[in-house]
């Protein structure tokens, strides 16, 4: 379209033009763009104006542009002052964005309607994990009581179900608080609180915390340390969290050898953490899935592990949260490797003396 500058009238448009907004040449020649109500918001013609003049150019300038028959269309418009050898002149260049505005009005709804049933399945989960969790812990400290009675009393002819029962609730117990956490952490729920983690002594205390369990399976758990001046930048809860599941998942998974938890630097400086097992493996055509929620290398009711599948999932958002990752490397049947490194952001470096 080419307008005169002073007046806006219109001196010539294209078939395009006509085509799309329905306008003749005839109809449009001569004419203020408002004349024939070509802008849906008159706001929009006045704001082009007054851009054009200040700046003798515009471009990317959207507005909803009226067709002859009254539909809206939305454009985008470019447009300069020329000189033509007749006088200087406004060249507009219009595009019908109709598909372009469509595409992003489907793309907005479709992020609105998965941030809603995220949330919704974040209130589902939170209520019926509270409404399973308070019964539970009722039947737990009944459970404990009767035991306690039992043994007062010298009655241990209850004992196996007695402990069979608490087995089965801290079970389902361990499985609805890892559920609830992970909600939340999908949700955006989690406040991160991150400070300086001395590594060499906080992963030294998760081992002994999980000492008794790899001995009563036969396992040796050891360190093994080559960075112990490593502090980082992270989120305990976080780093706790996907440290402890990595080391449950090893013990687990391993019936004969060892687990060893190690700190070093690679050749290129970065700093790691790894979880080392001697246990059943990961089948190669699992590995791509390994961390997926609810995903599990055996499924059904004669799988060998328990376990909701969501332990090493929680591992990972822990981890990714902090700005760190997380990978792993198997082989079937030979053990597992877990490593979580650390950029150099997350690093506090000791200032020299």
């Amino acid at each position: 379209m080419i307008a005169t500058p002073n007046d806006g009238r219109i001196v010539d448009i294209n078939s395009a033009l006509t085509r799309i907004y329905g306008h003749s040449h005839e109809q449009a020649l001569g004419k203020d763009p408002r004349e024939i109500s070509l802008f849906a918001n008159p706001e929009d013609y006045v704001r082009l104006e007054r851009a054009l003049m200040e700046r003798g150019a515009l471009s990317n300038f959207e507005a909803d542009l009226r067709t002859r028959d009254g539909r809206t269309v939305p454009t985008l418009l470019s447009a300069v002052m020329v000189d033509l050898g007749v006088g200087v002149r406004v060249v507009s260049i219009l595009h019908d964005i109709s598909e372009r505005r469509a595409a992003d009005l489907a793309l907005a709804n479709a992020r609105d309607a998965a941030l809603e049933s995220t949330r919704l399945k974040s209130a589902f989960l939170a209520n019926t994990s509270h409404e399973i969790r308070t019964p539970l812990n009722v039947i737990l400290g009944y459970t404990d009581l009767v035991g306690e009675h039992l043994a007062n009393i010298g009655d241990h002819t209850q004992d196996a179900y007695l402990e069979a029962l608490g087995r089965a609730g801290r079970r389902l117990l361990k499985t609805i608080q890892q559920i609830l956490d992970y909600s939340r952490m999908e949700a955006g729920a989690l406040t991160l609180d991150p400070s300086a983690i001395a590594l060499a002594p906080f992963i030294e205390d998760q081992v002994n915390d999980l000492r008794v369990l790899a001995t009563e399976k036969g396992l040796e758990l050891r360190l093994e340390i080559a960075a112990d001046e490593a502090t980082v930048r992270f989120d305990e809860y976080c780093l706790q969290t996907a440290l402890s599941n990595l080391l449950h998942n090893a013990i687990k998974f391993t019936d004969r050898g060892e687990i060893v938890l190690g700190l070093e630097r690679d050749n290129a400086g970065t700093l790691k953490l790894e979880v080392r097992d001697t246990g059943v493996g990961i089948d190669d055509n699992y590995l791509p899935r390994l961390f997926e929620p609810f995903s599990q290398e055996q499924t059904g009711h004669s799988r060998r592990f328990e376990g909701a599948g969501l332990g090493l999932a929680f591992a990972r958002r822990c981890v990714e949260l902090g700005g760190a990752r997380i990978s792993a490397a198997s082989r079937k049947g030979v053990g597992s490797t877990f490593t979580i490194e650390f950029p150099r952001t997350c690093e506090i470096r000791r200032r020299r003396a």
